[in-house]
């Protein structure tokens, strides 16, 4: 069943890539509160569908896109929001290390969704010295 993000919430839409964390439930705790963990992409059945596709829809039913995908980065630039972008600037890491990102991220991402302004939140891995 899919799930319309409350009008007084924010629903996040996921990329492909946490797609496993996002069904076992494992990235609820990185989302901040008030925040409603709609669905993923897959879940969706946006599969295989053009960007625009997946940006209308996330536009219309009110989502926050979290991507990897440098294009709807692009897009948040070309476009503005609604939909907000996060994108997450992580190359290959693995769904927990993108977990521990957002964990880390938790304060800028209610910060980034409270604020109407706000269209794009890159999230970028720390380097390690």
């Amino acid at each position: 069943m899919l799930h319309r993000a409350a009008q007084d919430s924010m629903g996040f839409m996921f990329s492909a890539h946490p797609a496993k964390a996002l069904r076992s439930g494992t990235i609820v705790r990185a989302i901040p509160s008030g925040v409603h963990v709609s669905s993923q992409i897959e879940l969706l059945g946006l599969r295989g569908v053009t960007d625009t596709a997946v940006w209308e829809y996330a536009k219309a039913e009110g989502y926050v896109l979290v991507s990897k995908d440098n294009d709807f980065c692009q897009r948040s630039f070309q476009y503005g929001a609604p939909p907000k972008v996060i994108w997450l600037s992580v190359g290959n890491a693995g769904t927990s290390t993108i977990l521990h990102l957002l964990r880390e991220s938790l304060m800028e991402i209610e910060d980034f969704v409270q604020n109407p302004e706000a269209a794009l939140l890159v999230l970028t891995l720390q380097e390690t010295p």
